[in-house]
């Protein structure tokens, strides 16, 4: 009995620590410019092991919609370490603005992050010279993944 015990709790720490290290349930991240004629938006959705396109032609407040078709493992691969490089200062300060997102048709660089009981959402200037340091490496990285993905 003792031994069946020992291994649930193993289970239970090897499991909890499995859970520790994901950063979210979903990953979003793109650009958008809404003064663009034509598709101004592009966004994509990290999820289950699979990476997603959305299914708009403009950001708005609304729910963002993504297609059904997985994109191929290699483009998977460019996202997930994109998530992987995501810096620690975007949980400290969770749901923020940095500078002022498409105010004069510069763009925007969107961000959200879901977990089992919050969502986290960034928008961000594309001037990066004017973000916090701890966040302009990713911003350019985030930038040249979206390059590389369309």
């Amino acid at each position: 009995m003792k031994k069946l015990a020992l291994l649930i709790l193993a289970l239970g720490l090897l499991t909890t620590c499995k859970k520790a290290e994901l950063k979210g349930e979903y990953f979003v991240f793109g650009e958008s410019y809404n003064m663009s004629i034509g598709d101004g938006v592009t966004l994509f959705l990290l999820k289950n092991g699979n990476l997603y396109p959305d299914n708009m032609d403009r950001y708005t407040n609304e729910e963002w919609t993504f297609k059904n078709d997985k994109l191929s493992k290699d483009k998977y691969k460019l996202a997930k370490q994109l998530l992987d490089e995501l810096p620690n200062y975007f949980n400290d300060n969770p749901s923020a603005t940095f500078g002022c997102p498409d105010c004069a048709d510069q763009g925007a660089y969107y961000i959200k992050i879901g977990e089992r009981n919050s969502i986290k959402t960034f928008y961000i200037d594309t001037k990066v010279s004017t973000q916090p340091v701890e966040i302009r490496e990713f911003i350019v990285s985030m930038k040249s993944t979206l390059k590389q993905l369309k």
